[in-house]
């Protein structure tokens, strides 16, 4: 029996395609299956809904090589383009200067890190002024050695000197003062000890034939207290020099007899010498560390250290510590920087880098 609609009698065939849609749609309430999807294919999936990078983005892990091992304990160096930022923030802690490749570059004792403030030129013994603002330096202008100065955060270079003789080894003293030697070469050659003020007026305070003799390294304690270091070719020699009572003393003949005294430097807060000697007056072989002080009643040397190959020294601020260059021949590993602290008899230096000629500690 049908039952038809009471208001619409529809054709067989639109019945049928009724029903079909009923059903159709029943199917889909209840869970069937429903008109196929467009998945995307593995590369628009990988685009577009993957969360996995893909190799080109995995970062590479680079494994230590056995060089950066090994130097682990020198410093990282930052470049020319960061080097006044970086100087310029750190102004605290205890910093070394000294001289790589022929440029001056700052080692910092209490990062370990280390920054270029010469980027041109060739540069040479560096020294620093009382307050640690200031470098003055030994710099070639034209092919001639002359002064020049440059600030701790790498500005302000100025050249000081411009005169047809050597000018070289620049050294402030206490008070600010600076002192340079000049080398008169020809036929007579001088060498000379300048005085100049802060107006640029020069006074030679002291002068000695030069003959054979070149000046290596000067230091200054105060206006009147100097030591000077030589080289005559055959050995090294230093005086300390009192400008006040027109005094010479010969380290090396009065205080050292059987060595050479081949480099003295002042200390900061007290009128003691570092020394560097050397049994064969070569810094290649037997050379040692040893401190001097004029004022005892009966100075002695006090040695401190003896190794190869040690070429130059300076106090830290507090002269309670001394940094050394060890430049060796056979064993480039222990070339470079050294510190040695004076913490009673005992003394076991530590190397800080190795590489580095001239150190000069920050006041």
């Amino acid at each position: 029996m049908h039952v038809r609609p009471s208001t619409y009698y529809a054709p067989r065939a639109m019945l049928a395609f009724g029903l079909a849609l009923v059903m159709l749609a029943l199917l889909v309430a209840c869970g069937g299956p429903a008109a196929p999807v467009t998945q995307p294919t593995i590369t628009q999936a990988a685009a577009s809904t993957s969360t996995q990078p893909s190799a080109a983005a995995t970062p590479t892990i680079t494994e230590a090589t056995p060089n950066a091992t090994a130097v682990a304990t020198s410093p990282a160096e930052t470049t020319a383009a960061a080097q006044t930022e970086t100087a310029a923030a750190d102004q605290t802690g205890d910093q070394i200067a000294y001289i790589k490749e022929g440029d001056i570059w700052l080692f910092d004792l209490t990062t370990g890190g280390t920054w270029q403030l010469t980027t041109e030129g060739e540069n040479s013994d560096p020294a620093w002024s009382p307050d640690g603002q200031t470098l003055a330096f030994t710099r070639m202008y034209d092919g001639n050695p002359e002064i020049a100065t440059i600030r701790a955060d790498g500005t302000g270079l100025t050249r000081v000197t411009d005169n047809p003789a050597n000018d070289l080894h620049p050294a402030y003293a206490r008070d600010g003062t600076l002192f340079y030697a000049r080398h008169q070469q020809g036929e007579e050659t001088e060498i000379e000890l300048i005085k100049r003020d802060a107006a640029g007026s020069e006074t030679v305070v002291y002068t000695q034939p030069g003959g054979l003799c070149t000046p290596v390294h000067l230091s200054a304690a105060d206006p009147t207290q100097l030591a000077l270091s030589i080289n005559c070719g055959r050995g090294y020699n230093a005086f300390a020099l009192d400008l006040a009572t027109n005094t010479t003393t010969d380290l090396s003949l009065d205080y050292a007899p059987t060595a050479c005294v081949y480099q003295a430097t002042w200390a900061h807060t007290q009128p003691q010498l570092a020394l560097i000697t050397a049994q064969d007056c070569s810094p290649q072989i037997n050379t040692g560390i040893a401190t001097l002080n004029l004022d005892d009643a009966q100075p002695a040397l006090k040695e401190l250290f003896t190794n190869r190959e040690i070429w130059a020294i300076d106090w830290s601020r507090d002269d309670r510590a001394l940094v050394f260059q060890k430049d060796s021949r056979t064993d480039p590993d222990v070339s470079g920087l050294w510190l040695l602290e004076l913490n009673g008899d005992s003394a076991e230096p530590r190397q800080l880098t190795r590489e580095g000629t001239s150190p000069v500690w920050r006041p």
